[in-house]
């Protein structure tokens, strides 16, 4: 569905507007799981490009459906 929604977006005001909603909860996810770790400087900065990516839809879709990650394993 986020994968539609992602989509459906670059046509539809309304839905990017609600997109732009969990754009911004994505941020705010990003920036409490980056206080968890000290890092300062450019280690802070790749700390977060890399939280960033964990917690994109295509990294998700990847583990799943490429690399058949179960939901055992935490993904799905």
């Amino acid at each position: 569905m986020l994968g539609n929604a992602e989509r459906d977006a670059t046509v539809m005001p309304i839905v990017a507007e609600i997109s732009a909603e969990d754009v911004r909860y994505l941020e705010e996810v990003l920036d409490l799981l980056l206080e968890a770790w000290p890092a300062r400087g450019e280690a802070r900065a790749r700390l977060r490009r890399a939280i960033g990516h964990a917690l994109e839809l295509h990294t998700w879709q990847s583990l799943v459906r490429r690399h058949r990650c179960t939901t055992e394993e935490g993904f799905g």
